[in-house]
């Protein structure tokens, strides 16, 4: 008996999702929409879903002279940083002439008090310089991508960003 060979895939949900995500709504749907130069991502949460999903974005990079910027937002942000610094370095090689994904990690509170104010964009004088950066990070982004855990924390953070997009 010969050998054989298995073609054996295994299932990975938040790849999978990420990739759904992507292809249901690429990053540049705000280029031609909204006639913006570059796509601006907020991507909150630090699920193993968020890290596929920057990880993937890597993709959009075939877009002529466009820039992916993604700022993600957790309290444990750092541990995604770590997690692409190791198996991403490319993202963080400043010497890249091409380089077009730009990742920029930001430890936030997602239960703080003053978050609702800060999400709204608004970079007030009495800020902290972390503080200001997330400001604006939201004020300019264009796409945004929520995993923060539990449906009723995803549901409660999407609720401050659609009430303070009203207002």
């Amino acid at each position: 008996m010969g050998d054989i060979c298995f073609d054996v895939r295994i299932c990975d949900i938040d790849l999978l999702a990420a990739r759904q995500l992507l292809f249901t709504a690429p990053l540049f749907i705000p280029c031609i929409k909204e006639q913006v130069s570059n796509p601006k991502v907020v991507a909150i949460g630090n699920s193993d879903f968020i890290y596929n999903f920057v990880r993937e974005s890597t993709a959009c990079t075939y877009m002529a002279n466009r820039k992916v910027y993604i700022s993600v937002l957790d309290q444990n942000s750092s541990y995604l940083q770590k997690k692409f610094k190791q198996n991403c370095p490319g993202f963080f090689n400043n010497s890249c002439v091409h380089r077009k994904i730009t990742p920029d990690f930001y430890q936030v509170d997602l239960s703080a008090p003053t978050l609702p104010n800060i999400l709204s964009g608004k970079a007030e004088p009495q800020y902290t310089e972390l503080e200001k950066n997330i400001a604006n990070a939201l004020t300019n982004a264009n796409y945004f991508v929520i995993d923060v855990g539990t449906v009723e924390l995803v549901l409660k953070t999407t609720g401050v960003f659609c009430q303070k997009s009203v207002t």
